[in-house]
């Protein structure tokens, strides 16, 4: 059967959907020629191992046929993200990446920390930044004197300044202290202090020092002078890695013989403003793995560089380009340098791959390690890779919420996070408001078909076991369950009458603790955030 459709396959482009025996899709592509592109993962030239056995599984292939290539591409994409097919990367990436926004649609614009872009308000962009954007914010405000103050200073009654103008970190256009012209030129100098334009705003600054000093106008050229010294204590912190102004991201990888990480650095007017890291199963050449990364990562980026800069050659280079100019109608080059300075640049960024890859599975080989512990210790015949959590917040019986927390592969899923109101229970009942948050969380397992967690952690002792038990028992449901107490940290499990003790230094006891705490903060924080809105009654 799959000669024949290898046979007959068209020439067209197209996406082609590979099936394994059960007919589950196992990997998704895209291909100019459908009947070359597909036929080359048969030949006996296949691209190595991780290919010829993703091939060994196939057992049925069908395609879309497109009208060209980038119609091709975009298909693709999607059906990765909503497929997630078995040998296709999955690009996982909870973090919403900060960014600054200066309000250019205001009279007396503000820099402000931004986690979602609008392009419709007006506002300029810079970013992402991965650390450091609040103390960069408090930097420019405290340097060019930006206001932070809410509303518009053009439509207020005219006041007495604030402490913050008394204290010289804002020049107070509230009350009039400072024209819109003189304003407007500060908002400039952030403009190019934000993209990396240091230097020639140095120049600027110390130009109209001079001048001021020249005129007798002392304490505006101490202004000046002040500015240029904090510009410069900045950028003394910062990792500059090129002369150009340009925004760039730079890709760069490491590979051995089952995980890649591919590393991205963002470099924004030269200087490296964060970076990131994401591993994944070696299942594919690490051609198709980064061809496949750059399309699934910038298919939904909130702003673009001007160039991405790669370590390596991928696919369908005008295909992407193309498309990403569709997109965000801007053009944006893909390059592999050889040599020079940018080629330097990639080679950083590689070598920090190396060494974040080591990193990262010196820390699986610990997670490991405590999953088959907690597996040995708790009698589990699984390891558990899931693990779901709760916990209850309350004040007095009042105000009471639940939360649950996931793990998986003993690492947060925060999406997976989920918050409850209790709604059944009054007074100071703990033991009942477990046993609600339990029942609405797995009756709804239940009713849409919800992934079943390894392990149930709840936190507390016998009491808040036995109410979870009870639910599970009433659902039919048969998922292993413990309880963490916390002063002696005993671990509780049904049906066993002395609870199970893990070495204190044991990676299971730290791994049962952490996400214990990571429930207990979690409804800590919902019950604060719905208190301090004054959504509870009474």
């Amino acid at each position: 059967m799959l000669l024949e459709i290898l046979k007959n396959l068209p020439s067209n482009s197209g996406v082609y959907l590979m099936k394994d025996k059960d007919d589950k899709i196992i990997y998704i592509g895209k291909a100019k020629n459908l009947k070359k592109r597909v036929k080359s993962y048969f030949d006996k030239t296949a691209k190595g191992i991780k290919v010829s056995v993703m091939a060994s599984h196939v057992k049925n292939i069908e395609f879309m046929i497109t009208d060209s290539e980038i119609e091709a591409l975009v298909l693709e994409n999607s059906m990765i993200k909503k497929i997630k097919p078995k040998y296709n990367i999955d690009l996982k990436d909870d973090k919403a990446y900060p960014y600054i926004r200066v309000t250019l649609e205001d009279e007396y614009p503000r820099v402000l920390l931004a986690r979602r872009v609008s392009y419709k308000k007006g506002s300029k962009y810079f970013g992402p930044y991965t650390s450091s954007v609040l103390s960069l914010i408090r930097t420019i405000n405290a340097t060019f004197k930006i206001r932070d103050c809410p509303g518009n200073p053009a439509k207020l009654p005219k006041r007495k300044p604030c402490l913050l103008y008394e204290l010289g970190r804002c020049f107070a256009p509230c009350s009039g202290e400072i024209t819109k012209k003189e304003y407007d030129l500060l908002v400039l100098d952030a403009l190019n202090f934000l993209e990396g334009k240091s230097d020639t705003l140095i120049d600027v600054l110390s130009t109209r020092m001079k001048n001021a000093s020249s005129n007798h106008l002392f304490e505006r050229a101490a202004m000046f002078r002040d500015q240029i010294k904090k510009i410069d204590a900045f950028r003394s912190r910062q990792k500059i890695v090129s002369a150009a102004d340009k925004n760039r991201d730079v890709i760069g990888y490491f590979a051995d013989s089952d995980k890649i990480n591919i590393s991205i650095f963002f470099v924004r007017g030269g200087v490296v403003t964060g970076n990131k890291n994401y591993v994944f199963d070696l299942k594919e050449s690490t051609v198709d793995v980064l061809t496949s990364f750059v399309k699934q990562f910038y298919s939904g980026q909130k702003s673009m560089p001007n160039e991405i800069i790669i370590a390596e050659n991928i696919d369908d280079v005008n295909a992407i380009e193309q498309w990403l100019f569709d997109i965000y109608d801007k053009k944006i080059k893909i390059k592999v340098p050889k040599k020079g300075e940018l080629k330097k640049l990639v080679d950083m960024v590689s070598k920090n791959a190396c060494i974040s890859l080591e990193q990262y599975k010196i820390k699986h080989v610990k997670v490991n390690s405590a999953l088959l512990q907690l597996q040995d210790k708790l009698g589990l015949s699984t390891m558990p890779k899931r693990i779901e959590a709760f916990d209850i917040s309350t004040i007095q019986g009042t105000n009471s919420v639940g939360s649950m927390v996931v793990f998986i592969d003993g690492h947060p899923a925060n999406r997976e996070y989920r918050k409850f109101k209790i709604k059944t229970v009054k007074g100071q009942d703990d033991f009942s408001m477990m046993k609600e948050v339990i029942k609405r969380r797995y009756t709804r397992v239940l009713k849409e078909g919800l992934t079943k967690p390894d392990l149930i952690l709840v936190d507390g002792g016998k009491g808040q076991l036995g109410v979870a038990l009870e639910v599970l028992d009433e659902l039919n449901l048969s998922i292993p369950l413990c309880s963490l107490a916390k002063r002696e940290e005993e671990i509780f499990l049904p049906e066993r009458e002395h609870p199970v003790i893990l070495d204190r230094e044991s990676q299971g006891l730290y791994l049962m603790q952490r996400i214990r705490d990571e429930a207990h903060r979690f409804a800590v924080t919902y019950h604060r955030k719905l208190r301090s809105k004054g959504l509870f009654g009474g």
